[in-house]
């Protein structure tokens, strides 16, 4: 191939198309678990984790929720991956060759997201969230409904993998991806320099972070997946309450988990028999999200 500026755009729009098939291939599955939190910081900042809203008895003077103060923050970090090109592979018409690398390139940037913030759940063990403990924690600390300091668990121990009892139909999520900028595919070499550096670069970048949002939003076990286990997830959740015993009105509705653990998380909210032939009283009340993340 002769070098041109009107054949080196139209490789680049070769590649680019390459690249859109691979982020269009990716069905990106972080929706369900994580809210979206755009953010032009090096870090988000979110003050309003300190309190859930809801309605209360007017009496005297309002009584406003103070957002300004203090606050949840976590950092973001920028994540890149390039490619270089070799003019010669393109004069001698080789550059198909890297067209797949290009599709490839498209989905790890779609998938990068997925990979991110599902390392962030399985890191809630280990990781603080906004009030200052593990977001899968036995202390979480509660205003109970006489004044007094109380700890709430959201957490189950055990030796087996971790599964997930979560809401995830509520406005907010449990996991939060927050980004301040994201690029696809770009072309990162000046066309005037392309001949004297004998390539072509590419590239795509993110610069985000993962948060956690509302612990009471979710509930981490490491017991055994069966209908009992599942029930006592149920049951914490529903009875989840914010400072002074205000009741939530929390339904989970999704069961996580690895593929290790499909078979019994659809035995327990997906059969309509139990083990012993009855009627399984728990089928229907949650979807099943299988993530081939976890482990």
């Amino acid at each position: 191939m002769i070098v041109t500026p009107t054949n080196l755009a139209d490789i680049n729009v070769a590649y680019d198309l390459m690249f859109q098939q691979g982020v269009g291939s990716v069905a990106p599955s972080w929706p369900r678990i994580a809210m979206t939190a755009p953010s032009s910081g090096t870090s988000t900042k979110l003050p309003w984790l300190k309190n859930i809203p809801g309605l209360r008895r007017w009496i005297g003077d309002r009584q406003f929720h103070s957002l300004a103060a203090g606050g949840y923050e976590f950092p973001k970090v920028e994540y890149e991956d390039s490619v270089s090109v070799p003019l010669r592979d393109i004069e001698a018409d080789q550059y198909g060759v890297y067209a797949t690398y290009m599709r490839l390139m498209g989905e790890g940037y779609a998938a990068f997201p997925d990979e991110k913030i599902w390392g962030a759940l399985a890191a809630g063990f280990d990781t603080n969230g906004h009030d200052g403990v593990p977001l899968f924690s036995a202390s979480h600390p509660v205003i109970g409904a006489d004044g007094k300091n109380k700890t709430v668990s959201n957490l189950q121990t055990g030796s087996g993998s971790a599964w997930y009892l979560m809401v995830s139909n509520r406005g907010v999520k449990p996991l939060i991806w927050s980004v301040r900028k994201e690029e696809g595919f770009k072309p990162l070499l000046p066309p005037e320099l392309i001949d004297r550096e004998k390539r072509m670069d590419y590239g795509c970048y993110v610069d985000a972070g993962v948060g956690y949002g509302f612990w009471q939003l979710i509930f981490a076990s490491k017991a055994t997946l069966d209908a009992t286990n599942y029930a006592a997830a149920r049951a914490a959740i529903m009875n989840f309450y914010g400072d002074h015993g205000r009741k939530l009105g929390l339904v989970p509705d999704l069961v996580v988990c690895s593929a290790a653990d499909e078979g019994a998380a659809r035995k327990v909210v997906k059969n309509s028999l139990a083990s012993g032939g009855g009627t399984n009283e728990w089928a229907g009340t949650a979807d099943v999200l299988v993530s081939p993340w976890l482990t």
